[in-house]
């Protein structure tokens, strides 16, 4: 009797702080799944892989001498599967936090050798290069499933956030679907062998009608309807009534009543719906932030635009604690936002245009979403028993200001009459270069590429099984617990910015800009303005315990925002003034008058302050125009390379703590060369002896950077 070979379970697996992992391993799930490599294929993160593959239990059998009572287990041991990982790198080459457990518990001495000797294995790594561990949880994983008897299956991908993640994943997902395909092929080819007929059949039949479509696109796995249908005359009652028109009745003012009360989204109902979005992110710990204050920081002169908000926290409790909000100068906070009002209602109108959105089916309209395949269920962010309109789906639940994904364009493709743009709409989604140039570069989101090709009508179902949730925004806390109790004060840039030619287009950045609305309403409003926030603690950016221990601090632009943090608190800590000069800020900004952050505060903690600071600010556009050393038409790293000598005499000999915060492309890269070459000329070493100091700082944890790209 012939025994049936089963293809070997397929794992995706995740650890994502922002996002990033979590939507590529769904978007290789997705794809895995309609391939049909094997009938059991699930989407964890790596800590729930750590339990749902049984790894403790299977550690404990391989350490039992093999017996008839453990015989069974044992024989569990030899299940074959294949696992994908995308895991990204945080802190100091720290896995993110839904990634910790499984990390911890693969680096135990006491895990056998032999663990993961039936796991095929593929990696891919999401970092910042930015930082020297780059990549480090994806490469200690890596190695450390080898160690452990598992074997590869494709080359581990590195992809970068300064240069654009695109440029690994792209390529490497595709190899990653060939491997995989060529692992499953015995059994791809056996069960299109015993239905070859059949599929023949109904291959036959597709392309009778639908030759342009591909099985993805047919692969629905939503199911979209209107929940309640308003009668007109309902409708009139209720113009009737808030108009105050004669003859009402009271049956009809009832009528409006109900209807109005069933209409209209409460306060509880709004904040359960920002719960769910930041659960998808896996931030469950979320509070609800009225605005205290608000004001820029730069003057109308200035080219950017620089607001600076205060936030109430006395009320705060955590979701699952009864501790208050407590942050430490260093962490950031997560704040989930909103589409613009505008790019949303011409979304919207888009989509009736070209009929995505039904005629019959109103953007007020309430419905209810579905999800037919239960496989998938666990992938769609909206519940089918959440009252919501596709107004508010597309103003608060999709991300439609983004770049559109590879995955969005290849569905799109499938959606084009007019043969052409399909086959421009695949080049932007098989050619990196264009996809980078066209898409990536110009910004071009949704809205966008639907205004290019205009024979491009995708339904509504396909449309949101490809948009993925808006992800929270984070934003360096900018005060400190002890002088502001009760408040969390953060400074932001206002994104606006013009695309590339040739097409010129004008963009704003999707949080920030809600978020000078919000101050806005805050101005003129007396009603109170909420936030939808969380904590995101600093593994490492934290001032040194010690008060005595000196700190370098340099910033330019928004850069600074931390550093008014640290200064608040190591003022308050204080009991005296400090007589060592122990505080230093390097600060760079274009013009002083114009665009110098938090100007009196930082020239009170040098002139009058316990803290005792000096303060150098470089202009990169203005000349000198006197005042002391304040001023020049300088960069931050030409200070440092000023006032070198003192620079590593604080590192050397006070070992001092330096921090760099603000852009990474730039500034920080540049900092870190010349910081390098102090010590190089300082120390009269050579510039490996040089690049070995440098590296023993960060080890120490005494130099230590917040960037982004």
């Amino acid at each position: 009797m012939s025994t049936t070979i089963q293809p070997p379970n397929l794992y995706i697996c995740y650890g994502s702080e922002t996002g990033n992992s979590k939507a590529i391993a769904t978007r290789i799930f997705k794809e895995c799944s309609e391939e049909k490599f094997t009938p059991e294929t699930f989407l964890y993160t790596l800590d729930e892989f750590l339990s749902k593959y049984k790894l403790r239990d299977r550690a404990r059998t391989l350490k039992k001498t093999p017996s008839s009572n453990n015989l069974e287990q044992l024989l569990d041991l030899n299940e074959k599967i294949n696992l994908v990982i995308v895991c990204s790198t945080t802190g100091n080459g720290d896995p993110p936090q839904n990634a910790d457990a499984f990390y911890r518990f693969i680096r135990l001495k006491s895990t056998p050798n032999n663990l993961l000797q039936n796991v095929n294995y593929a990696i891919l790594g999401l970092g910042d290069s930015n930082y020297d561990l780059f990549n480090n949880a994806a490469i200690s994983i890596d190695k450390r499933i080898t160690e452990l008897g598992g074997k590869r299956f494709s080359y581990r991908g590195e992809a970068d956030e300064v240069v654009g993640l695109e440029q690994v994943v792209e390529p490497w997902i595709a190899q990653l679907y060939e491997a995989l395909r060529k692992n499953y092929r015995f059994f791809l080819e056996k069960e299109e062998n015993n239905k070859k007929k059949e599929d023949n059949e109904e291959e036959e039949e597709e392309n009778n009608g639908n030759s342009h479509f591909s099985p993805r696109s047919v692969n629905s796995y939503l199911n979209i309807t209107k929940r309640n249908k308003r009668s007109s005359t309902l409708l009139k009652q209720v113009t009737s009534v808030l108009l105050a028109k004669d003859n009402v009745t009271s049956k009809e003012e009832e009528s409006v009543a109900a209807f109005v009360k069933e209409s209209i989204v409460s306060p509880d109902e709004d904040k359960e719906e920002w719960k769910r979005i930041a659960n998808y992110f896996g931030q469950p710990n979320i509070c609800f932030s009225t605005i205290t204050g608000a004001r820029y920081l730069t003057t109308t002169e200035s080219s950017k635009q620089v607001l600076h908000i205060e936030l109430d926290i006395s009320s705060l409790p955590l979701a699952e604690e009864e501790s208050t909000f407590r942050y430490e100068p260093g962490d950031s906070i997560g704040i989930l936002c909103e589409n613009d009002e505008e790019h949303v209602q011409r979304m919207l109108l888009k989509l009736k245009e070209i009929e995505t959105i039904p005629k019959d089916l109103d953007v007020d309209d309430e419905i209810e979403i579905k999800c037919l395949d239960e496989h998938n269920k666990g992938l769609f962010y909206i519940d089918a028993s959440e009252r919501i309109t596709l107004k508010r789906l597309f103003t608060r639940r999709v991300d439609i200001m983004s770049p559109v994904t590879v995955p969005m364009l290849q569905m799109l493709a499938k959606y084009c009459k007019n043969q052409m743009e399909k086959n421009e709409i695949l080049k932007l989604a098989f050619d990196l270069n264009l996809y980078t140039t066209r898409i990536v570069k110009q910004h071009a989101n949704l809205y966008d590429v639907l205004s290019w090709f205009s024979s491009c009508k995708p339904p509504l179902n396909h449309l949101l099984q490809e948009l993925q949730p808006i992800a929270p925004r984070y934003y360096s806390i900018a005060s400190s617990p002890i002088k502001h109790p009760d408040e969390v004060h953060i400074a932001f840039s206002i994104v606006k910015y013009e695309t590339p030619p040739p097409i010129r287009a004008q963009k704003e950045g999707c949080c920030t800009s809600w978020l000078q609305n919000k101050a806005k309403e805050f101005w003129g409003s007396e009603e109170k303005i909420t936030l939808p926030l969380f904590l995101k603690k600093s593994p490492a950016f934290k001032l040194p315990r010690e008060l005595k221990t000196p700190i370098i601090m340099i910033g330019p632009g928004t850069g600074v925002v931390p550093f008014r943090g640290f200064l608040q608190h190591r003022e308050c800590m204080l009991s005296k003034k400090q007589e060592d000069d122990v505080n230093w800020l390097f600060y760079g900004c274009r013009s002083i008058r114009s665009d110098f952050l938090y100007h009196h505060e930082f020239r009170q903690f040098e002139t009058s302050s316990f803290v005792n600071l000096n303060l150098l600010v470089a202009s990169s556009r203005e000349a000198d125009v006197g005042g002391g050393v304040w001023y020049g038409g300088t960069y931050v790293q030409d200070y440092i390379l000023e006032y070198a000598s003192i620079i590593v005499e604080l590192m050397m000999m006070k070992k001092a703590c330096l921090y760099v915060c603000g852009d990474a492309q730039s500034m920080a890269s540049q900092v870190d060369r010349v910081l390098h070459q102090i010590v190089e000329e300082e120390c009269d070493m050579s510039s490996e002896e040089a690049k070995q100091i440098v590296k023993q700082w960060k080890e120490e944890g005494r130099y230590l950077k917040e960037v982004w790209c």
